[in-house]
């Protein structure tokens, strides 16, 4: 069982975690430290790079040009020009995973669990022979990184989100990991603040329009 003492609170911790699950998550190059944070060559049209800082960076903030850049900041609001677009403010929190237990699949659903590979691994709930439910979590050391978690509207307000997250603590608590870290919109963060989620840090959202 984690003890107060295995839960970071270092904030640069938990974002070395969330970065590289994330890359792992979303099938992207590793990250590439910089001495500011990291920066993440995602490579879409719409989201060529990524820059994920532990605090604001005016320095490099200011080189930043290029449409299709996104910036993920924590600690105070950085000074952005006009070519930036501000999105609502992120959450990173964490938690110390527990040991692996029963499943608790709501309602009757059928729980499957499937290990893509490099640490990842998805996971679906089905309801009525549909997909109600599912997430994936990205293993990285002792850090698991959970992300697209989503419960279909029809199916919501059936405890299926926290299904969800209990089966992908368990899987990633058995290749190892011991904390849980994401980056949750507003909604997301009541969810996992009753799951038992702390918050770590608000982060600024902003990216470069095309």
């Amino acid at each position: 069982m984690p003890s107060p003492a295995d839960h970071p609170i270092s904030l640069t911790d938990v974002l070395a975690g969330w970065v590289h699950g994330w890359s792992i998550s979303r099938s992207t190059p590793p990250p590439v430290a910089l001495p500011e944070g990291y920066r993440i060559d995602v490579c879409q049209p719409r989201h060529l790079v990524r820059y994920v800082l532990p605090t604001p960076q005016q320095d490099l903030i200011d080189q930043l040009h290029e449409p299709g850049t996104w910036l993920k900041t924590a600690g105070a609001l950085p000074t952005l020009s006009r070519r930036w677009t501000l999105e609502p403010p992120e959450y990173l929190m964490a938690t110390p995973l527990k040991p692996p237990g029963p499943s608790n699949a709501a309602g009757g659903g059928l729980v499957k669990v499937t290990a893509a590979g490099g640490g990842l691994i998805h996971l679906t709930v089905e309801l009525d022979g549909v997909v109600a439910a599912q997430g994936q979590v990205a293993v990285w050391g002792k850090y698991a990184t959970f992300d697209q978690i989503v419960t279909q509207p029809a199916y919501r307000r059936r405890g299926l989100g926290s299904v969800v997250m209990q089966e992908l603590s368990a899987a990633a608590a058995r290749q190892g990991a011991r904390t849980g870290v994401l980056v949750a919109t507003e909604a997301g963060r009541a969810l996992y603040t009753r799951l038992g989620w702390d918050l770590i840090s608000t982060l600024t959202v902003a990216w470069i329009r095309p």
